[in-house]
């Protein structure tokens, strides 16, 4: 029979000030002196199993920088974590202690919101997810049962922009488990347990021009505008088969005049989109950044022209942040309003979106 765990073997006190610690400590991923000293308070608490404690070094990761010439990215360091190795029952514990916060966002401190709720970067995604899997673990080792149970735990520090430092030693942990965890909060608010998550990939294309006389030799020249201009259609070709081929019909199609009732359905979702659009571009270009449009047309003497052009850059990344291998808050925000703009227009058009099931997502202040 097993041994029950009851809430008395918690120490909520100790729980509740671990992540309070914890979340002060700031671990955006691209944070380094932060996350090293994460690790570092992870690496003690969780010496209290027992086991063996080993901070990993990341996989060497590259990225493309903005001149379209790639550079590595450095990486925080991984915790691991084995308990009772040579046991034939294992399973694997997994969490990141990155948050999606740099230093430079605002969002850097406590508060709580009600007498039960702590509001700060990380509390929920997901250093209170550690604190539980701490304490659960440092529980479960008073029982009678725990030496018929091993496990490793793993704690990355790039799980925020996609895991690729880690991605090999999370494969390499999880070969032969029984099960796999991961202390994230549930995604919906009666708790239900995630059994999987949908992935995305991340693609950095480079265009190199070759220069060549518009006039005696355009033959011979490559134009990377013109490149990027055919990927900009091709995407966008993409994304109108993703609309025109759903998953199914709620009712069915009728028999006749089926592709009439096809096209018009997704024609007005695709209204609802480019409506959508319009508006989100306007606001997001133009209302959110008119000062700063007044302020570079005001620019005035030598160099000002270059000067201009480099805040009109800059306004429109600020706009418009294009994702690359790590994306920030910024651009992790405008990718979450598109999907939203997207999500409601197929709803308002009459349709759904198969899987999707969470509320909007509430940005902290």
């Amino acid at each position: 029979m097993r041994e029950p765990i009851t809430p008395a073997a918690f120490d909520g006190a100790a729980m509740l000030a671990q992540v309070e610690a914890w979340s002060a400590i700031n671990t955006g991923t691209a944070n380094l002196p932060g996350l090293a000293r994460q690790a570092a308070a992870l690496a003690e608490a969780f010496g209290g199993l027992q086991g063996t404690v080993e901070l990993v070094d990341p996989a060497p990761v590259t990225a493309i920088g903005a001149d379209g010439a790639a550079f590595d990215k450095p990486h925080g360091k991984h915790l691991v974590v084995r308990v009772r190795p040579q046991s034939n029952r294992r399973i694997l514990l997994t969490g990141h202690m990155d948050t999606v916060f740099p230093v430079e966002h605002a969002f850097q401190h406590q508060r709580w919101l009600d007498a039960e709720t702590l509001n700060g970067p990380g509390v929920a995604d997901m250093k209170g997810g550690i604190a539980v899997m701490l304490h659960a673990l440092l529980a479960f080792e008073q029982t009678a049962s725990a030496s018929s149970l091993g496990y490793d735990v793993l704690i990355n520090s790039d799980e925020e922009t996609g895991s690729l430092a880690s991605a090999a030693l999370i494969a390499q942990l999880a070969a032969g488990k029984l099960a796999a965890l991961t202390y994230e909060p549930a995604a919906l608010p009666d708790g239900t347990l995630a059994h999987e998550r949908g992935g995305t990939g991340n693609y950095s294309i480079t265009f190199t021009g070759r220069s060549a006389h518009a006039g005696r030799n355009p033959h011979e020249g490559r134009n990377a505008i013109v490149a990027a201009a055919d990927l900009i259609l091709r995407l966008q070709e993409r994304i109108s088969a993703f609309l025109s081929e759903p998953l199914e019909w709620h009712p069915t199609l009728p028999k006749d005049g089926a592709d009439d009732v096809r096209i018009q359905a997704v024609d007005a979702i695709r209204r609802e989109v480019n409506k959508r659009l319009h508006d989100l571009s306007r606001r997001r270009i133009i209302e959110e950044q008119l000062s700063g449009w007044v302020e570079a047309y005001e620019l005035k003497g030598t160099g000002s022209t270059r000067v201009r052009a480099k805040e009109l850059v800059g306004l429109y990344e600020s706009a418009a942040p294009v994702p690359n291998e790590m994306p920030g808050p910024d651009a992790n925000e405008f990718l979450f309003e598109l999907r939203e703009l997207v999500a409601k227009s197929i709803q308002d058009g009459g349709g759904d979106i198969r899987g999707r099931k969470r509320e909007p997502l509430a940005l902290p202040e």
